[in-house]
């Protein structure tokens, strides 16, 4: 007679300690959001890495399971990326608009901006990229840097951005008064999102949200990484 033991695998038995997540490059957004990332899986016990890339490219590399996951997307984003797994509650909202060095040009409306020649936006940014998809002349950047910096050299006549990103490339050029912006375009929630193999964290990841979303724990982060970069 023999004793006959199994052992469960280490893959199915090792606790999730490290997750890396694609992070697009050149975004004082994303930047601001992974610092949120970071508190929010240590409140779990695990440690949160970021990988710097091309919009474009991080979603391809999370959603083929090279990254854990996006810092945060569009809702629609999963219509899509079907192997990645959105997180129910919003990580964070934010306001797009539309920024000219003519104040002409700083448009205030969804169907204004179809009108607009030359309009600049961040490469595989889904939102913007839906907005210009029907506009012709439309220049594509991978960053905000370069992004402001083709508006401000006159290469196109509208960038479409964040408030908190384009405002900063032209503090530090100190070029604030040089930019006009319209009224908001677009109110959007942004979600997190992790790889389908890591699916068994979204309700902790949820639950998480909401905890620090109710002591306002998320704006606190943001405001505090905003101020480190003044």
């Amino acid at each position: 007679m023999f004793l006959v033991v199994l052992f469960p695998s280490a893959r199915s038995s090792a606790k999730t300690v490290e997750l890396t997540f694609s992070q697009i490059s050149g975004s004082p957004v994303v930047q601001a959001a992974s610092e949120v990332i970071s508190h929010l899986y240590k409140r779990i016990g695990i440690t949160a890495n970021f990988l710097p890339m091309p919009a474009r490219r991080a979603l391809e590399m999370s959603n083929g399971g090279k990254t854990d996951g996006e810092i945060f997307r569009v809702k629609s984003i999963g219509k899509k990326f079907k192997n990645l797994v959105r997180v129910p509650t919003p990580l964070l909202k934010v306001v797009w608009y539309a920024y000219a060095a003519n104040e002409r040009l700083a448009v205030g409306s969804q169907e204004e901006i179809k009108k607009v020649n030359r309009i600049g936006i961040i490469r595989g940014v889904v939102w913007a990229e839906n907005l210009v998809k029907n506009n012709k002349a439309v220049v594509r950047v991978d960053n905000i840097s370069d992004l402001a910096e083709k508006l401000i050299m006159g290469a196109i006549d509208v960038a479409v951005a964040t408030d908190a990103e384009l405002f900063k490339q032209y503090e530090k050029r100190k070029l604030k008064k040089s930019v006009f912006r319209g009224s908001p375009l677009h109110t959007i929630n942004l979600y997190h999102y992790l790889y389908k193999k890591h699916a068994n964290l979204v309700p902790i990841i949820d639950a998480e949200i909401k905890k620090m979303i109710a002591v306002n724990e998320i704006s606190k982060i943001m405001k505090e990484f905003y101020m480190s970069k003044k």
